[in-house]
């Protein structure tokens, strides 16, 4: 599935993404998505929605995340990916990739790829790892939740908002 986002990046002329926090799909450098979006370079319009890594939804989905010593270091662990996400965004800028990216506040998917013409949608599921839960592909169409998706991640961007870096530091 991660090859078909990454191939679909490849091509698609605008990539709008939602996921929980990002850092697999958008930070991690071994990740084929991430070498995708880099290889786009100018070319890359990206839109990119991360779960707000304070809210009571984050803080929830850090409990289900394989425990470090203590709750704490796990949430902690949690806004450390949030951070790297945010950093590889940046980056993508600085590369000159026309990239915005706000943070949204409800129950989350794990990934939402929003192309040209197709929705890749990966559910969250409460106590199950986001690669086990199923992925579905929806083209534009008549009948198609292709455009539900695409209602769906027009209201949380324009719900969004940024944390700022000072506040996010005293956090």
């Amino acid at each position: 599935a991660k090859r078909k986002i990454a191939e679909k990046i490849g091509i698609s002329k605008r990539i709008k993404v939602m996921a929980i926090n990002g850092y697999h799909d958008l930070a991690k450098p071994e990740s084929i998505i991430r070498q995708a979006m880099g290889k786009k370079g100018r070319s890359l319009n990206l839109q990119a929605l991360l779960l707000d890594p304070f809210s009571s939804y984050a803080e929830e989905r850090a409990k289900q995340l394989k425990q470090e010593t203590d709750i704490y270091l796990t949430r902690m662990r949690y806004i450390r990916d949030y951070i790297s996400a945010i950093d590889a965004l940046e980056q993508l800028k600085r590369d000159g990739a026309i990239v915005e990216y706000r943070l949204y506040c409800s129950n989350p998917f794990f990934r939402m790829y929003i192309f040209d013409h197709e929705l890749v949608l990966q559910t969250y599921q409460a106590n199950m790892h986001g690669n086990e839960t199923p992925m579905y592909n929806f083209y534009e169409g008549e009948r198609s939740l292709f455009r539900a998706g695409q209602e769906y991640f027009a209201y949380y961007w324009n719900k969004g908002f940024m944390h700022e870096a000072d506040w996010l530091k005293k956090m």
